[in-house]
This record gives structure tokens, C-alpha cells and sequence, in this order.
């Protein structure tokens, strides 16, 4: 499953650049669309953060979100490798779409009680609001 969890992420990510000229990539894997960059200084990797976000599989399914439960606040060390630094590369009002490949999310042993699969990519909806 983590093996062809790993091609699935990586032939969407293919897919993706081909369809969006904004696509980023960092040297880690972390792929990422900055819908607004937001204003000010960025997060630092153990600043606490306030967000909204909604987590989705490769086919669209929520597996968590801050939609009706109001934002969630957080230490960005307490948080997978992918999500943090894709805080970091916003502003406060920042909204970006982060594409996290397994090995910055929930690595080869997934996370099976939120239905995560090995090596599985998330995709999460961000906005950061604030930077405390």
C-alpha cells in the first residue's frame, strides 16, 4: 500500500504541475498553491499559529477540518513535517493549498484511526490567521 500510495502521490503532483503554472515545490517534496500570501513576517518552525484548514485525501474526502468548530490553535512543532513548513512560507491572512507526500505527513505507518494510509500525500486547505 505505501508503495503505491507513493505512485499515486506522485503521478497527481505530475497532473497538477502540468495543469497549474503556480504550483511550488520546495527541496523537501512539499508541494504547495498560494492562493493569498498574506502580510507581514512568515512563521518561524516553532512558532504557535492560528488556522483554518480542512484535510482531504487525493479523492477530495475530508478526514479533518476547523469548519464548524471555529479555528485551531497549535505549535508548529506539534503538527507533521509538511504542514509546518507550508505555514511557513505565509503571512498572516495567508491561504495557500498544501500537498503534503507521505514522508512530510504520516510516513510508512500512516495514521490508521483517521483512515490514513501508508505513505499516503494529504492535501490540506490553509489559511493562517494568526501568528501568536
Amino acid at each position: 500500500a505505501a508503495v503505491e500510495n507513493t505512485k499515486a502521490a506522485d503521478e497527481f503532483v505530475a497532473k497538477l504541475k502540468a495543469d497549474n503554472a503556480n504550483v511550488q515545490t520546495l527541496p523537501s517534496g512539499l508541494v504547495y498553491v498560494v492562493e493569498t500570501e498574506g502580510v507581514g513576517d512568515k512563521p518561524g518552525e516553532n512558532a504557535t499559529v492560528t488556522v483554518n484548514y480542512t484535510g482531504k485525501h487525493l479523492d477530495g474526502k475530508v478526514f479533518d477540518s476547523t469548519d464548524g468548530r471555529g479555528p485551531a490553535e497549535f505549535n508548529l512543532q506539534g503538527v507533521v513535517p509538511g504542514f509546518r513548513e507550508g505555514l511557513m512560507q505565509l503571512g498572516k491572512g495567508g491561504k495557500a493549498t498544501l500537498y503534503i507526500p507521505g514522508k512530510l505527513g504520516y510516513g510508512p505507518n500512516g495514521q490508521p484511526a483517521a483512515g490514513i494510509g501508508p505513505n499516503e500525500m494529504l492535501v490540506f486547505d490553509v489559511e493562517l490567521l494568526e501568528i501568536n
